[in-house]
């Protein structure tokens, strides 16, 4: 594997009842069954490290499940001492939740919820852990009067961020996400780090530098909830549609940065279309078909096209393995030169042997003026918004 970075998969490693596949957490300091024991997730750390990778986890601090202890004693009262940490209806006090019902929002407006998910942050890093994606970084904070989002026109609807059957784009979300005063919290999340560890894309990217000239950035085309890149933009590749994709990676790996490759992408893994009784996301299976859902980019890697389920697995996966994704595994691509696994291959390599584009200026800057020393190890984390 020629990276230094592993990625996590669509789904929390923290306890949870699964109500959205992990990002409905009920407790912040543990390992959810399924996937072992804190015992485990050190060995994991422990073996990552012996062989120079670096763990970044998800971390979903914008809400919590329903079943966490917190949110148990929140609702049992109006003066109990986290009863400002949500609002409750049996308390005849609603609470917000940006997601499903059983995902209550945390009000990051009491600082006592701050500094508590600080604390949870350093646990973690504390056991090991390289750095974070931030899940949903822009809902940390709603307005402080809870008003009432205007209505946005029909024309003014982005259908890439939710789909038309969803009420939830049938507002301007001007109040409860995106809002001046999650800087600040950014800012201790920031100084938490740094004291455990020391065109349109030229637009954003300058953008970004201007905005943040102290800032890290790290890139990504892809997630787990977005449709894949090539098929979002097929549109723009109809006469050669593997020469945009090389295009676009090029230009991923060419930008200073951290880094995310999501799985497949560098196969050139399209949009799975998947029957209705295969979907496992409950966005999904709400609006379909209007709308079906993120499973279609979380199918499993397709590591040899004639084994059972891609390679992925001897047991059934969680999602099916796409016919058409066969054509493109590991062990059809690898050794050929023209494709798209050995371009990645190729431009991680380049990657690596460019110091700017790996090596944050600003803190070796500021490290010759001797007001800041290299660490050997830093922490970095992701943010999805």
């Amino acid at each position: 594997m020629d990276s230094s970075n592993f990625d996590p998969p669509a789904a929390s490693h923290l306890p949870s009842p699964m109500r959205d596949y992990g990002y409905d957490v009920s407790d912040y300091r543990a390992v959810d069954p399924i996937f072992g024991t804190l015992e485990d997730f050190d060995a994991v750390i422990a073996e990552a490290h012996r062989l120079h990778l670096k763990i970044i986890v998800d971390l979903v601090i914008s809400h919590t499940s329903e079943e966490h202890a917190w949110f148990r004693e929140s609702r049992s009262s109006r003066d109990n001492p986290r009863a400002d940490w949500y609002w409750d209806a049996r308390r005849e006090q609603y609470y917000l939740h940006n997601f499903l019902a059983e995902q209550p929002d945390l009000n990051f407006h009491c600082g006592p919820v701050q500094d508590v998910l600080l604390d949870t942050t350093r646990f973690w890093l504390e056991r090991g852990v390289d750095g974070f994606r931030l899940d949903t970084v822009n809902l940390y904070f709603h307005s402080p009067g809870l008003e009432n989002n205007p209505a946005l026109a029909p024309a003014d609807r982005d259908f890439s961020a939710a789909p038309s059957v969803n009420p939830y784009n049938y507002q301007d979300h001007v109040f409860d996400k995106n809002r001046p005063e999650n800087l600040a919290f950014l800012r201790r999340f920031r100084s938490l780090l740094d004291e455990v560890g020391a065109a349109r894309v030229r637009e954003i990217v300058e953008r970004f530098e201007g905005a943040v000239p102290d800032g890290w950035c790290c890139w990504a085309l892809s997630n787990h909830d977005t449709t894949r890149a090539a098929s979002r933009w097929a549109a723009l590749a109809e006469a050669d549609p593997v020469a945009h994709l090389k295009v676009v990676a090029a230009l991923l790996m060419s930008v200073r940065g951290s880094l995310c490759i999501y799985q497949g992408e560098e196969l050139g893994l399209t949009e799975a279309d998947l029957a209705f009784e295969d979907l496992r996301d409950p966005y999904g299976i709400r609006f379909w078909p209007e709308f079906k859902g993120r499973d279609g980019c979380r199918t499993p890697m397709v590591w040899e096209a004639e084994a059972p389920h891609g390679g992925f697995s001897d047991a059934n996966p969680w999602l099916p393995v796409p016919v058409e994704h066969r054509k493109l595994a590991v062990d059809v691509q690898q050794g050929h030169a023209g494709s798209m696994l050995e371009h990645y291959r190729r431009m991680l390599r380049f990657r690596a042997s460019q110091q700017a584009l790996r090596e944050d200026d600003s803190l070796l800057e500021a490290g010759r003026r001797g007001t800041l020393r290299q660490e050997p190890r830093r922490r970095v984390y992701h943010v999805r918004v």
